[in-house]
């Protein structure tokens, strides 16, 4: 919530008396000292970034808007007065973050292992093991399209130039097979081996054979992307799981 209202405190008498109201309501703006003893007003967000700029007197206790602009609108932004009187604002953000988080306020959920982008670079996924959701979401909004649930996904990784999207579900050792146009399920696989946090699908050179790491074992798993491919040419697709030892040898 932004405000367009402002305070003094004096340190004397330890009390905050309120001054003249700003011109815009902003929040993560910065306050600079000039060398007249006003205050420059630069940037910050309300409803969008800003590139607005006001100036503070503490004698009238008023603010004055200015005709001139930031070139770049700005938020969270360093302001620094500069020996000459000048100031230099610069770095942190002119555009909104992307929010994907679904469970934010769970410790256990604020963190995604990795990102994965469908081939037109317009659309991403991201995982969350803890609610057990995959964002879907649109860089040019910059906004969660859809969620879908499929088990306790982990890392994610695109097979056959991006049409097919793997994610490894931990704890329950399976890989679900998602159609990244349509975000349709195409396939579950099951396996014995166990998957952990960190076990993460990586392809072959040729992108033929999956191998995924079992984090609570020390086992590399093998996983036959052909069935992935039988399935694009409408055959049956089915998993063809082979677990290993980290020595190499078969279980």
């Amino acid at each position: 919530m932004c405000l367009a209202s402002a305070e003094i405190f004096d340190p004397g008498t330890r009390t905050f008396a309120a001054v003249g109201n700003p011109a815009f309501a902003r929040v993560h703006h910065t306050a600079s000292i000039l060398p007249d003893g006003k205050v420059l007003i630069a940037g910050g967000t309300a409803d969008q970034h800003l590139d607005s700029l006001e100036v503070f007197d503490p004698s009238t206790n008023t603010f004055t808007s200015l005709s001139s602009t930031m070139t770049t609108p700005r938020s969270q932004h360093s302001a620094i007065v500069l020996a000459d009187g000048r100031i230099y604002a610069g770095r942190r953000e002119n555009s909104d973050l992307l929010l994907f988080d679904v469970n934010y306020q769970s410790d256990a959920d604020n963190v995604s292992p990795n990102i994965v982008f469908r081939s037109d670079s317009k659309t991403g996924f991201v995982p969350y093991t803890g609610s057990g959701v995959v964002v879907h979401f649109r860089l040019k909004r910059g906004r969660a399209k859809e969620n879908r649930h499929w088990g306790r996904p982990e890392f994610m990784t695109p097979l056959l130039d991006g049409q097919i999207l793997a994610v490894v579900s931990v704890l329950d050792n399976r890989i679900f097979l998602i159609d990244m146009q349509d975000l349709s399920l195409k396939a579950t696989y099951s396996f014995n081996g166990l998957f952990g946090f960190g076990s993460i699908l990586t392809l072959s050179p040729d992108g033929t054979i999956g191998y995924i790491s079992s984090t609570p074992t020390g086992e590399v798993i093998k996983f036959d992307i052909a069935t992935v491919m039988n399935w694009k040419a409408g055959k049956p697709s089915g998993a063809c799981p082979d677990n290993y030892h980290k020595n190499g040898t078969l279980c």
